[in-house]
């Protein structure tokens, strides 16, 4: 049955898809511009019609056609019918009729009209039933364009006007194309008139007024053509070569913009698009891509072709089509940026400077007299330039295809995770946990315990070191040492250029879990980041210690998973055909269909959506899917958590990106919510963001949004700490919550230097406790991330030592050499996986008591 809806999916959005696409595009920049429905399904249907008008009056040429040569033939035909019977009647009827070249099935012909009008009313109502925008919209007598207009009230029942009207405005356009036609053709019009008043009379009354302007479009159309006279057009000449150019650029464009472009984005998004709680081969939507391109170019354009009287001139219009979209990708190529599942741009798309419009316009037009050059004096050649295309993005279709595939067989292994941490605590032995906060800036932490003081008050025993450097501003650069400690600063790894990255970031992952296993502690490790250096890590890793659980939790715990699924997959099926077409448009016409990455979906956009649209700084809708991916497993802790009064003692790792998704939250419990509004509270407390004289940036929404996670993230960690005290395992726990890296964001002009260095990326956080530690400190002590393994084991292992390595385990207090940071952007592993890292700008830290100055810092240079 699946099988079936899957195919029956294809096939809608082959017929049917691009011309609901083609609606929506319309209906919502028009909307856009004037939010008034009524006149957004005007223009819509103005445009409609004037688009497809050739369509119509060729198919009223070839019904009209049909009517003559039947004309024509029927006194012999009703002759040999009078006069023969049986299958002497047939076949004689049948010579007759190929002799005069006329086909029986030519009778079609006289049907085009109608059939043209099946897909579009299809799409029309699916488009405009669905419409949000129209709920709760009135428009004069109508009080609710989603429902049936009941206009009229006879007692107690109702009658819809529009319908009746609707139909009157038919059978009057009906009447003044009828006249001179065959009664045959009469009943047709005036069925299928009766029929749509059947279909639409209980629609919503913005579909039926709709197809109402849709019916005064056609009555006006026929009062002009019945006063024109009418010219006997040749048929047209046929021209096979025309029709081979058509099928090769319609192909093409099908491949390119359906299979090729799609397919190279999602060999590098794979990953990303993996989830544990739905595993899911996203190659599988090339074929609704593939479908919707093949619809438009193949079979919409190729109606169009095959009814057009100027078969050259359109194959003019398709191969400039064709030429400048492989010109716009390749040449006019855009990098707009990180993405999300959501296929958004999360910096946007912005207008492209004056020079690049005038490039583009410039182009298309010398693309466009290069192929009518060469469509007068050469077709063959510009049939030959286009064709070896077809098997150019073939191969490099297939081959992406092939590597997302083996992608996810690579990663097939998380279908078999526990997704269900158990997190074991001591109350008879002693407890170690660290907290790895994936890009928790160090310097919000006092603007947060200003604004919150439970915050403060939860987190008793704890010191604060607001000194504390990262050395990568990147997880795979600054987590290594996080874990390993300074044998894993990313200059450290490089010096140990015989051994991969990858078996190095091992160990640094299980120094840890290693030594505490030696202990005899139960040990427990939740989402360590790339495992086996893949990006969804590999827990075999841990199997050679059986005394470690390892669990992947990241997108298993998000209460919304089943929304979020379903909204992605239809969203893929429909934006990734938008997301091909974008970049085969001139870069001015991308910000259009982009569309704020709605791609002119309204319903997507006045909907509940897993992508967070900030207006301003307080206002938001929607709500960002890594973010919510994360947060569920630091809300959950006490569900989680299990004491046991016989374990000689537990460790417990877990990182969480809830603090590197920025999202606005509801405040002031910094909440979870599809619709924000903090307006009130940011304005009555806006001294929230002012420490000892220093103010936060709190009007840049990218460092204003990561305060407020990082705010959800120390609330979490509150309520969990206030657990722990009533379980009786908070005094002999050793705490400690630690940061890979900080924010790359603008903390003021003493943050940014000119050759690139961003101090903030520098910036993690780390607050530790000790056991049986009380009170709130702030320390001056300089301190880097890489404190953290000898601040994990001290007092617990006597002269601790790597297991890998047989080195000591030291502390920064120990450390003579220069604390040297990597600047590379490099972060993916996939790419950055050598023996070394690659190359990247690096920098060294000359003062360690103002590590947030540029003026503390020495670029050493990219190497």
């Amino acid at each position: 049955m699946h099988k079936v809806a899957e195919f029956a999916g294809l096939i809608y959005a082959v017929f049917i898809r691009p011309i609901t696409i083609l609606f929506e595009v319309l209906f919502s920049i028009t909307y856009q511009a004037v939010p008034v429905p009524l006149f957004a399904l005007t223009v819509m249907s103005l445009v409609v019609n004037l688009l497809v008008l050739p369509l119509y009056n060729r198919a009223d040429e070839l019904q009209e056609a049909s009517r003559k040569k039947e004309e024509k033939l029927r006194p012999m035909a009703e002759h040999i019918k009078k006069v023969f019977s049986g299958d002497e009647k047939v076949m004689i009827l049948q010579t007759y009729y190929n002799q005069m070249g006329y086909s029986p099935l030519e009778t079609l012909k006289s049907s085009v009209s109608l059939l043209l009008q099946i897909p579009f009313f299809i799409a029309a109502y699916t488009m405009i039933s669905s419409l949000i925008v129209l709920k709760g919209s009135s428009a004069g007598p109508i009080k609710d364009l989603s429902l049936p207009d009941s206009m009229l009230h006879i007692g107690s029942f109702s009658v819809n006007v529009l319908p009746i009207l609707m139909t009157a405005i038919n059978i009057l356009s009906c009447l003044v194309f009828v006249k001179g036609k065959s009664l045959k053709e009469k009943l047709q019009l005036f069925i299928t008139a009766g029929v749509f008043l059947v279909l639409l009379y209980n629609s919503p009354s913005g579909l039926v007024y709709y197809w109402t302007c849709n019916n005064i479009f056609s009555l006006v159309k026929n009062i002009v053509v019945s006063f024109m006279k009418k010219k006997e057009k040749p048929a047209p000449v046929k021209d096979p070569l025309q029709n081979r150019i058509f099928i090769v650029n319609a192909l093409v464009l099908s491949i390119f913009v359906g299979v090729s472009i799609p397919a190279d984005y999602l060999v590098r998004a794979t990953v990303d698009l993996l989830r544990i709680d739905n595993f899911i081969n996203p190659a599988g939507y090339l074929w609704y891509s593939a479908a919707i391109a093949f619809g438009l170019f193949f079979v919409w354009c190729g109606v169009f072709y095959a009814l057009s009287s100027h078969k050259k001139v359109m194959n003019c219009v398709m191969v400039t089509i064709t030429l400048c979209s492989i010109f716009n990708y390749f040449a006019m190529y855009t990098n707009y940026g990180d993405m999300t599942r959501f296929l958004t741009f999360i910096r946007g798309v912005d207008m492209p400077e004056a020079k690049e419009v005038l490039i583009s316009i410039a182009v298309t037009f010398a693309m466009g007299a290069l192929v009518v050059l060469l469509q007068k004096n050469s077709p063959k050649l510009l049939l030959a330039i286009t064709a070896v295309l077809i098997p150019a993005f073939a191969v490099f279709s297939g081959i992406n295809i092939v590597n997302i595939n083996d992608k996810c067989n690579t990663y097939s292994y998380i279908k078999d995770y526990d997704v269900d941490p158990t997190i074991k605590l001591s109350s008879s032995g002693k407890n170690v946990v660290v907290i790895m906060l994936d890009r928790a800036q160090g310097c919000f932490f006092p603007y947060i315990i200003n604004e919150n003081e439970a915050i403060r008050d939860s987190f008793d025993g704890f010191t604060y070191y607001p000194d504390c450097i990262s050395f990568g501003q990147h997880t795979n650069l600054g987590i290594p040492a996080l874990l390993g400690g300074y044998e894993y600063t990313p200059a450290s790894m490089n010096a140990r250029a015989d051994m991969s990255l990858k078996d190095k970031h091992n160990e640094a992952l299980l120094l840890m879990p290693a030594l505490f296993d030696g202990l005899g502690y139960d040990v427990t490790v939740i989402d360590p980041p790339y495992a086996n250096y893949m990006e969804i890590s590999d827990l075999s890793i841990y199997d050679q210690y059986p005394g470690v659980e390892a669990y992947y939790t990241y997108t298993a715990m998000n209460p919304y998973s089943d929304q979020m699924v379903s909204s992605w997959d239809n969203m893929m099926k429909r934006d990734l055909f938008f997301y091909g077409a974008f970049f085969t448009l001139p870069s001015y016409l991308r910000p259009t269909i982009y569309d704020g990455g709605y791609y002119n979906d309204l319903n997507e956009r006045y909907s509940e959506r897993y992508i967070q649209d900030t207006q301003g700084c307080s206002v938001a809708r929607g709500a960002n899917s890594e973010y919510l991916d994360s947060y569920y497993l630091m809300d959950n802790l006490s569900d989680f958590t299990v004491v046991d009064g016989q374990s000689e003692g537990s460790f417990l790792y877990i990182d969480n990106l809830s603090t590197h998704s920025p999202m606005l939250l509801d405040e002031p419990d910094y909440s979870v919510s599809f619709s924000v509004d903090n307006t009130e509270y940011d304005r009555a407390h806006v001294d929230r963001f002012e420490v000892d004289g220093t103010v936060l940036p709190y009007d840049d929404i990218t460092t204003l949004t990561l305060y407020e996670v990082n705010v959800g993230a120390y609330i979490d960690l509150a309520q969990w700490f206030d657990y722990l005290r009533a379980c009786g395992v908070y005094d002999n726990t050793r705490i400690i919550i630690v940061a890979d890296h900080g924010g790359l964001m603008y903390l003021g002009p003493d943050s940014l230097s000119d050759n690139g260095l961003i101090t903030s990326g520098y910036n993690p956080i780390l607050l530790v406790k000790d056991f049986d530690a009380h009170g709130f400190t702030v320390s001056d002590e300089f301190m880097t991330n890489a404190e953290t393994p000898y601040l994990a084991v001290s007092g617990l292992i006597e002269d601790p030592v790597n297991p890998f390595t047989g080195n000591p385990i030291t502390s920064i207090r120990d450390m003579d050499g220069d604390i040297i940071c990597a600047g590379s952007s490099q972060h993916t592993v996939s790419t950055n996986n050598g023996n070394t890292f690659l190359p990247g700008d690096w920098y060294r830290l000359t003062d360690p008591e103002e590590p947030l100055d540029v003026d503390s810092w020495e670029y050493m240079g990219c190497w």
